[in-house]
């Protein structure tokens, strides 16, 4: 599944201002829960908080990954949200986190779930294009930035 189908345009979020970590979660969970039929943002923060406690999702640079599985989707969507100011996350090299592509993923789907959590490493991998990223001053911005990574991504794999 390739990133684009799983991150809706509604679903990418610039924040100015400060945050704290289970301000970002309950966002996450309440962008998530509008396109969840049947679910609600407080299970969803559950589950999250459940899988922070195995160890942390963020994975250095400013980036995290928050994601679970849960049969409460019947295919893969996520969350794109960037902070203006970065908040601690317990990331492994200590640095503050800006960045966050959560994921849901149907509880049957493990494959699905590494490939999308490879495809948003490797996406924002990019030094330069995390820059752009964080360049970005608002939520329009960002999502164009975001949108268009992805066509050019899904463009480059048609051709390999």
């Amino acid at each position: 599944m390739l990133l684009k189908q799983i991150l809706e345009q509604r679903r990418i979020y610039y924040v100015d201002g400060q945050m704290s970590k289970k301000r970002v979660l309950e966002l996450i969970c309440s962008m998530l829960a509008q396109s969840i039929e049947g679910a609600d943002a407080k299970t969803l923060f559950q589950l999250f908080i459940e899988r922070e406690k195995l160890g942390s999702t963020a994975i250095g640079h400013g980036i995290a990954i928050p994601h679970i599985r849960s049969d409460l989707v019947s295919k893969t969507i996520g969350v794109f949200i960037v902070l203006e100011q970065g908040i601690e996350f317990d990331s492994p090299d200590n640095q503050p986190v800006n960045l966050f592509f959560a994921l849901v993923a149907p509880e049957n789907a493990a494959q699905d779930h590494l490939q999308s959590l490879k495809q948003i490493s490797q996406l924002l991998s990019d030094k330069t294009f995390r820059e752009k990223i964080l360049n970005c001053k608002d939520s329009d911005e960002l999502r164009q930035l975001i949108l268009a990574r992805l066509d050019q991504t899904e463009e480059l794999s048609h051709v390999q």
